[in-house]
This record gives C-alpha cells, structure tokens and sequence, in this order.
C-alpha cells in the first residue's frame, strides 16, 4: 500500500475509506478531515445536478502556498477544544 501512495500523503481505499499519513499526528488527522470534507462538498455538489468544475491552472499558479501549518494548528487546537467540549458534556 505506502508504494501505491508514493509521495501522496492521503489514499482512498475503496470500501475503506481513507488512510492519511503526515510529519505528525495532527497533521495527518487533518489531512485526512479535510479530504473527508472536499468529498463530502462534492458528493453534496453531484447530489444538486451540477458538476465541480477544475481551478484553472492559471488560476492556480496565482494561489498562494501557504504550507500546511498555517491552517492545521489553529484546526488541530480547535478540535481539540471541541473534543474537551463534548466530554464535559457527557
């Protein structure tokens, strides 16, 4: 299976679901909650008639690449803090 990934950090395994890996735990826990949220989002965009349609390339070349840690330690944080949340609540 890690040679069928080759440097792809994220792998859908049908009737599975997904294997993400990562430098981290956290970010390997993202990885695979943001492919679960992109598939959701398309699922929800096939449900209602239309079709997703591809970023333009030229479109983009003109997004900047953030790195992975700008976004994954304020979601990681967060989760965590729903997490205490919901085990207060129990």
């Amino acid at each position: 299976m890690a040679d069928d990934f080759g440097t792809r950090p994220v792998g859908i395994l049908r009737g599975h679901g997904l294997t993400a890996v990562g430098e981290s735990v956290p970010q390997a826990v993202i990885r695979a909650i943001n492919v679960d949220s992109l598939a959701r989002v398309h699922l929800a965009v096939l449900q209602a008639g239309a079709e997703p349609m591809p970023i333009d390339d030229d479109d983009l070349a003109d997004l900047p690449d953030l790195g992975d840690a700008f976004n994954d330690g304020h979601l990681w944080r967060f989760l965590l803090q729903e997490l205490a949340e919901q085990r207060l609540l129990l």
